[in-house]
């Protein structure tokens, strides 16, 4: 009975160390495929920040908020070109279209009206 114990138990830990493993080959490949966008948000009329306003990538389920310096950043943006889609209560909704690249950082400054 010990034996069989023992023998479960190696079982157990060679499968974990094999999943750890492979977690860690993943994580470098998708880190490959993402980008990143950041920007300002500010009013037209004035150019005064817009702290709170809805940043969202559209199809993608990535998104975020302005500070009260009306700044953002979307980390980890998969390749390609992207929709993002700016809102905030009393002005009208903007889109504007990026090509994020793998690596790299693209600005997406909007003014709302």
């Amino acid at each position: 009975m010990q034996r069989k114990n023992v023998s479960t138990r190696y079982q157990v830990l060679i499968w974990l160390i094999v999943w750890v493993m492979l977690a860690g080959l993943a994580h470098p490949v998708a880190a490959q495929d993402v980008g990143r966008i950041e920007g300002t948000v500010t009013r037209q009329d004035d150019g005064s920040p817009l702290g709170g306003v809805s940043v969202t990538v559209v199809g993608t389920g990535i998104s975020t908020v302005t500070g009260t310096d009306g700044a953002y950043a979307l980390p980890r943006v998969p390749e390609g070109p992207r929709q993002i889609r700016f809102r905030w209560l009393g002005f009208h909704a903007q889109e504007m279209s990026l090509t994020v690249r793998a690596g790299a950082t693209q600005t997406g400054d909007v003014a709302l009206v």
